[in-house]
């Protein structure tokens, strides 16, 4: 009488043996070694591109629509954040991911209505560095335009590493 123990133990040895590191993949039973399985059996709408229709977004904001200001912070961790206003006439989508300073873990961008404000919230994430600095500006990307934003508006502490960590509409 065969005992699951047993198949087990010889399946695994087989395992073993052909997944070793001087196995032949194509000796495995089963097993192609140089091809990858065709796709079989598609709809003639999965085998095209995609038609599904693109969702309906704002635009990109044109940069000379956007106000800039840095502001005192909001949270208690913030060193300043930066205030963006939608001087334009349609709603718009603000993406600043390709900022230097941007988090890559933040929402990069949000979509500001006409007269709708943005904030940037700005951190240190190096604090106690040696050589801490006051920057004048803060450099950013909006929708691939660069954008300098003069700090002279509020009261800045020596930083060592600015990150944008979030934005969102106010």
């Amino acid at each position: 009488m065969v005992t699951r123990a047993s198949v087990l133990a010889t399946m695994l040895a087989l395992a073993a043996t052909a997944c070793g590191p001087d196995a032949d993949p194509a000796s495995v039973a089963g097993t192609q070694a140089s091809e990858p399985a065709a796709a079989s059996d598609l709809a003639p709408s999965q085998a095209a591109a995609s038609t599904v229709a693109a969702p309906d977004v704002p635009p990109p904001c044109d940069v000379d629509d956007l106000h800039w200001v840095a502001e005192p912070p909001t949270g208690a961790d913030a060193l300043f954040v930066v205030r963006v206003r939608n001087n334009g006439d349609i709603e718009c989508e603000l993406d600043v991911s390709q900022s230097a300073i941007a988090d890559p873990a933040m929402e990069p961008d949000v979509w500001l209505a006409p007269g709708a404000t943005g904030e940037l919230t700005v951190v240190d994430t190096a604090p106690g560095c040696t050589e801490p600095v006051i920057a004048p500006s803060v450099e950013l990307v909006a929708n691939g335009t660069p954008v300098v934003v003069p700090l002279d508006t509020v009261e800045l502490v020596p930083s060592c590493q600015l990150s944008a960590v979030a934005i969102y509409v106010v």
